[in-house]
């Protein structure tokens, strides 16, 4: 089997990304010169990263835009994984694997969910707003009525 080139977006910056993988989830630093053609072909960017963890240097997946890379670890776990469960695009082979319908599906109501907690969090905010600038109405209010009359007494 071929390389897994994954659909996905830079974990740093967020911009569209492109994560080349072997078909057992192995890394760059395991590619051919074979292999690392095709994967630039498909619009992967590889580069040279040192690596504090294990002090060397090796070949990783990266943003055009960031030059974030992802790590070993990463690799398997955030995108490998993730494409095998439906939740990400990828490629293999010639033939394109699109995200689960249900898991897009699933996205789609969190996010009307979470726009939902924004909008009520929202409105709560301005009613607080609008009963705080009442209250101070109020307060200003009365405060004039009691000057007014310690005036009137005097």
């Amino acid at each position: 089997m071929g390389l897994m080139i994954i659909h996905t977006y830079c974990w740093k910056c967020g911009a569209p990304m492109k994560v080349a993988l072997t078909a057992g989830g192995g890394s760059p630093e395991e590619f051919t010169k074979k292999e690392i053609k095709e994967a630039t072909r498909h619009g992967v960017i590889l580069q040279a990263q040192s690596s504090e963890t294990s002090m060397r240097e090796y070949m990783a997946n990266a943003c055009e835009f960031c030059d974030a890379f992802v790590g070993d670890f990463y690799i398997f776990a955030n995108y490998y994984t993730e494409a095998l469960y439906g939740r990400l695009a990828y490629e293999q082979d010639g033939i394109m694997h699109e995200m689960d319908p249900e898991y897009l599906e699933s996205i789609e109501k969190r996010k009307l969910e979470q726009e939902k907690i924004n909008n009520d969090k929202k409105e709560q905010t301005e009613n607080i707003k609008l009963r705080q600038n009442l209250e101070y109405e109020k307060t200003v209010r009365e405060f004039e009525e009691f000057s007014k009359r310690i005036k009137k007494n005097d």
